[in-house]
């Protein structure tokens, strides 16, 4: 079977371009991830110090 121009498929874009657009992380995204991280271990820490506050 030939295929005539209007049957071809369409070219596929480039493939690295397409998978490096899929696999770049958010801009903030390890920031935001990292802030909360550290919310948490200042939350614990400040609990902690209260706790040896009442001892």
């Amino acid at each position: 079977m030939l295929l005539v121009d209007g049957d071809r498929p369409e070219p596929m874009r480039s493939g690295a371009r397409e998978l490096a657009l899929v696999l770049t992380p958010e801009p903030g995204a390890e920031a935001k991830e990292v802030e909360e991280t550290i919310e948490g271990m200042l939350l614990r820490l400040e609990e902690f110090c209260s706790l040896a506050d009442m001892v």
